[in-house]
């Protein structure tokens, strides 16, 4: 066959075409228990564990940025906190000053 491709100059195109076929006859059918590395083949599209996707990528943003609001939150309430307890000194420092 190899030599009908080369007189015709069909060599590419022979190359080309053994190697699809060989590629698809060596495809195989997977064992039982056995997953994808590719969700989409997979029973319920199951993901393998670590598989980082738009919907984890997109849960930790969101996760962290309810987080760093909590953190201003707090850091907030340190400042006010602060301040309340100043000013109550100060008031004390005025109220012993004026006696």
């Amino acid at each position: 066959m190899a030599h009908v491709a080369h007189k015709c100059d069909l060599g590419p195109l022979y190359i080309l075409g053994t190697g699809f076929c060989t590629n698809f006859l060596n495809l195989g059918r997977r064992q039982p228990g056995n997953v994808s590395a590719y969700s989409i083949f997979n029973e319920d599209f199951r993901e393998l564990p670590g598989t980082l996707n738009a919907d984890a990528i997109d849960r930790d943003i969101r996760t962290e940025g309810a987080q760093l609001e909590n953190y201003m939150l707090l850091s907030i309430l340190k400042e006010l906190t602060l301040l309340q307890i100043s000013v109550v000194h100060v008031s004390n420092g005025l109220h012993s000053f004026q006696e």
